[in-house]
């Protein structure tokens, strides 16, 4: 596997987690049914394709993405913040949508500069960014 591939893969993994840890924080504070469900459904989804990344990753000796402890907190802080005042469910899927919207920014960037145009890794990433699109459409329906 080439470097350019490791690379999308960690960064598939990297913004899954983002999203897993952003869904973990504003779960709590969803009180909408409905969108409750979309969280948990999105959740599997993205746990989905970050173990498909990260097998891949292994299959190939190559070594996974892990977020540290400081990136974790600082995105714990500003979504703790931004819902203090504010828990309403349009308020929460803004949010989400936000989120999908920076996802698809770096995984664009990542393939942008990424030598791949072909592979698997590639198809993650689009499968990636499908995704995001789709969840930022079902998503504009809570605001």
């Amino acid at each position: 596997m080439r470097t350019a591939e490791i690379h999308l893969l960690q960064e598939v993994m990297r913004e899954t987690e983002r999203a897993l840890n952003a869904i973990d924080i504003l779960s709590d504070k969803v009180y909408d049914t409905d969108l409750s469900l979309q969280l948990s459904r999105q959740s599997i989804k993205y746990s989905q394709i970050k173990n498909d990344a990260a097998e891949k990753l292994v299959e190939n000796k190559a070594e996974g993405y892990r977020s540290s402890a400081v990136s974790r907190l600082a995105q714990n802080v500003d979504l703790n913040s931004r819902t203090l005042l504010n828990t309403s469910t349009g308020h929460v899927a803004k949010m989400l949508i936000q989120n999908s919207n920076n996802n698809i920014i770096e995984l664009e960037k990542a393939l942008r500069h990424s030598e791949e145009r072909d592979g698997e890794a590639v198809h993650m990433a689009k499968q990636m960014i499908a995704f995001e699109e789709k969840n930022i459409r079902i998503l504009k329906d809570y605001l």
